[in-house]
């Protein structure tokens, strides 16, 4: 668990650049999503940082995947109302 927690804060929780373009675009690159809170307060951090820009960007095209807090964090900037993770859908036997 050491040697994990140390290989996160080295990796930045997966976020690689946070940076404002011009034009007032924000821009925001994340290469995984972190499990843990602290990569869920990075993401908190970087959209503090970009809360003021006048268009954003987020970067995937390298994103591997992952799942927990980060990905749950971010998606509560960028919506008012709660958007489901997932939906279960069980169908009625013939």
């Amino acid at each position: 668990p050491e040697d994990e927690a140390l290989l996160e804060r080295h990796l930045a929780h997966g976020l690689m650049a946070v940076r404002r373009l011009p034009g007032n675009i924000g821009y925001l690159k994340l290469r995984y999503f972190a499990a843990d809170a602290d990569g869920a307060r990075m993401v908190d951090q970087a959209m503090d940082m970009l809360k003021d820009s006048g268009a954003l960007i987020i970067d995937l095209r390298e994103n591997t995947g992952g799942g927990g807090a980060t990905d749950t964090r971010l998606l509560g900037h960028l919506s008012a109302t709660g958007i489901p993770m997932a939906r279960i859908h069980w169908r009625k036997p013939d």
